[in-house]
């Protein structure tokens, strides 16, 4: 399965998303990767249950479980959605179900 890679950065000095057509003018992503008050987050290849793409970082509703954030797993070696208890799904559980209200830097309190 062939999956678009693409990416968008939140700018702590700015505090304005970055995204992808906006970092690719930057020309250097290895560069924007090194600075410190960039967070660069990368699409994971799903959309949700409305067609919206789901990048690293976002806050998805929709879960009997509450809110919760998509983020990645060394361990699994993939994408997880995670709840501020602690408690952690596979992502593809919730794409179906769940749809993005917002991500952890700009809408925090949604978690």
């Amino acid at each position: 399965m062939k999956r678009e890679i693409k990416f968008r950065a939140w700018n702590t000095v700015t505090e304005k998303m970055m995204l992808w057509d906006d970092i690719k003018k930057f020309g250097n992503l290895n560069k924007l990767i090194s600075l410190n008050h960039v967070h660069v987050q990368q699409y994971t290849g799903l959309k949700d249950k409305n067609g919206v793409e789901i990048y690293e970082g976002d806050i998805l509703e929709g879960h009997s479980d509450g809110n919760g954030v998509v983020a990645w797993s060394d361990y699994d070696g993939g994408y997880d959605y995670r709840f501020k208890d602690g408690e952690i799904v596979g992502i593809s559980e919730v794409k179906r179900h769940c749809f993005v209200i917002g991500n952890i830097h700009q809408n925090t309190e949604l978690l």
